[in-house]
């Protein structure tokens, strides 16, 4: 549903549905009372404009900062705000900066992130679509080091098959030697669709190229960070989309753009791609794809392993093929903190009108807002050892407003089922690596894990290419976060 079709649906909802959303949203309550665990909501963006299109980085920051950017038309038109957000002090957001400030219409904004530990090594992108006319515009991007935003870059030229479509661009930031960063975005000419990309190595951004083209029309492509083992290791870039009712997925190998795979194909309708990301580590599988599918009889959220493709698994509770649940999104968490998990929110109208919910792996689900306002398009970022924002637009105040809710570990899917405070939160050891290396030696029980799980050093291994960052000390019956420095 495009943001016209939106606003006139929430229009005659209001007029027609009002009373009735009121007394199920209520009712509805306390059956889904136990599944709450998130603090908030809070508003982020709040006046009496528009803030619509929140989007959060997808990758796992692993810095105490954030960001978010979305829509506002408080000068008159579309331009693009964003804001940080801190770890600690629980709403942690800070006063939000206008990226782009003109008479032209900047729309559908996607956050990309390199993050390391220490602060001074994490930096932002913003992207967005500039649009010119009915049927064409342009993809820019701003960037930050925390400190401002910089003036905007032009990357590249969108087209569009109808006016009231977006190229949706999207980015990710692989970290490595150069930190490249792709964006991706939609496009539909006489020809049929195709997905451009651009990359940024440091330096430039490239001469835009072609992920997938087809005759048929592809719709919401979206770009992840995934890691897993199939065959071998692969850790890069994956592009994820819809193309007739089913899912499809492309990698960035040895410079060039696989050919496209699908995705857990199914006679029912799929739709509404997300990747969830990897962190900054490599060598795991706790990534892989979310969607919306009607392959249960009603409006579902599913999800799949990178590594296999093939094995979806239902990832909301059933509600009897009544109600629908779309717009997922998905992030990597640590719930509990001892170990790595996953947390995917989405949209439901199961209370009568849209609310957010949410899971962790197999947990279920919890709301995280059930006003009885229209709650919609929500996103998810995860920063530090752990906190997870949602943040959503919602109609609450009569306009549209961001609002958003948090947890610490452990809240979802944990044994405790707590949130914790600033000052209940793990904080990490300080080791040099001489340090850790000498622990290790000591106690022949002890191993040494990065975030993704993987295991980096026992007591028989060398220390010497052991990069700095946040790591888990464990043994056989406990666990601790350590930062390790040279």
């Amino acid at each position: 549903m495009n943001m016209s079709e939106l606003l006139a649906a929430v229009g005659r909802k209001r007029k027609a549905a009002r009373g009735f959303v009121l007394v199920c949203a209520v009712l509805a309550l306390p059956a889904s009372a136990p599944g709450q665990y998130w603090t908030g909501p809070y508003p982020i963006a709040s006046d009496s404009s528009d803030e619509i299109n929140p989007s959060a980085c997808k990758e796992w920051v692993e810095d105490y900062v954030t960001c978010m950017a979305w829509q506002t038309n408080r000068n008159g038109n579309w331009d693009i705000c964003a804001a940080f957000c801190d770890f600690y002090n629980g709403n942690g957001w800070q006063t939000a900066e206008t990226l782009s400030l003109d008479t032209l219409d900047d729309v559908n904004p996607s956050v990309a992130c390199r993050s390391y530990y220490y602060p001074e090594s994490t930096w932002f992108w913003c992207f967005w679509e500039r649009q010119l006319g009915s049927h064409v515009g342009e993809i820019r991007a701003s960037f930050s080091d925390m400190d401002s935003w910089r003036e905007p870059v032009r990357i590249g030229r969108s087209l569009h098959g109808a006016p009231q479509d977006s190229s949706e661009p999207c980015g990710i930031v692989m970290p490595g030697d150069r930190d490249t960063t792709f964006v991706i975005w939609n496009n539909r000419d006489t020809s049929g669709s195709y997905i451009s990309y651009s990359l940024h190595d440091g330096d430039s951004w490239t001469t835009p190229g072609i992920v997938t083209s087809s005759a048929y029309e592809t719709r919401h492509a979206r770009i992840g960070r995934v890691s897993y083992y199939r065959g071998g290791w692969y850790y890069g870039p994956m592009v994820v989309w819809k193309q007739q009712g089913d899912i499809w997925c492309s990698e960035f190998r040895d410079g060039q753009w696989t050919q496209p795979e699908s995705v857990a194909p199914h006679h029912a309708q799929d739709c509404g791609p997300e990747v969830l990301s990897h962190n900054t580590g490599g060598g795991g599988v706790d990534c892989g794809v979310v969607w919306q599918s009607g392959r249960d009889r009603d409006s579902a959220i599913y999800g799949v392993w990178a590594d296999s493709l093939r094995a979806p698994f239902r990832l909301c509770d059933s509600t009897g093929g009544r109600y629908a649940n779309w717009s997922p999104q998905a992030v990597e968490t640590a719930f509990p903190a001892e170990w790595w998990s996953t947390t995917t929110v989405w949209v439901t109208d199961r209370n009568g009108n849209p609310d957010i919910y949410s899971t962790s792996l197999f947990d279920h689900d919890a709301y995280v807002d059930t006003h009885p306002s229209v709650d919609v398009h929500p996103t998810v970022t995860t920063m530090g050892l752990t906190q997870a924002w949602c943040c959503w637009q919602t109609d609450r105040n009569g306009n549209w407003d961001i609002y958003g809710s948090y947890v610490y570990a452990t809240g979802i899917g944990g044994k405790d089922k707590v949130t914790r405070t600033k000052d209940e939160i793990l904080t990490p050891t300080l080791l040099t690596r001489a340090q850790l290396l000498a622990e290790l030696r000591r106690n022949p029980d002890l191993s040494l894990f990065d975030p993704s799980g993987r295991l980096v050093l026992n007591p028989e291994s060398a220390i010497t290419n052991l990069r700095s960052g946040v790591f888990f000390l464990r043994a056989s019956s406990a666990s601790r976060k350590v930062l390790v420095t040279r």
